[in-house]
């Protein structure tokens, strides 16, 4: 079987390594993106098993980067990570999935990709 491919979206340094550590020790091949634009583009020429995505981002949030990922991988599963409660962020739990408020813990995260990448795969 091949390794699980995550693309991790954040704008903040210590979160993408953070992650990136956290996955590649359980045996995910891991890119990282500093933004929605960067990601949409890495989207057009990668194909990902998921994606965690910050919400509150410069140049291009979380919202718009979802959007445009959906339109060329429509299924791909994203988690949005995010520190703002916002009462329209429900809206984005059918388009991306699922909502995560940060602090979360890493062991949830990766069993919430998991599980989601488990139902995308179980659907085709």
């Amino acid at each position: 079987m091949t390794q699980p491919k995550i693309l991790i979206v954040d704008d903040e340094e210590n979160v993408r390594k953070a992650l990136s550590r956290w996955f590649e020790a359980s045996g995910f091949e891991v890119d990282v993106a500093a933004d929605g634009a960067s990601a949409v583009s890495m989207c057009q020429g990668n194909q990902y098993n998921a994606v965690t995505m910050d919400y509150e981002m410069p140049q291009m949030n979380g919202r718009d980067a979802i959007r445009a990922i959906k339109e060329v991988q429509p299924l791909l599963p994203i988690i949005i990570l995010t520190g703002y409660f916002d009462t329209g962020m429900e809206s984005m739990e059918y388009e991306a999935c699922l909502v995560l408020y940060k602090p979360v813990g890493m062991r949830e995260l990766e069993d919430e990709v998991r599980r989601l990448m488990a139902t995308v795969q179980d659907s085709a």
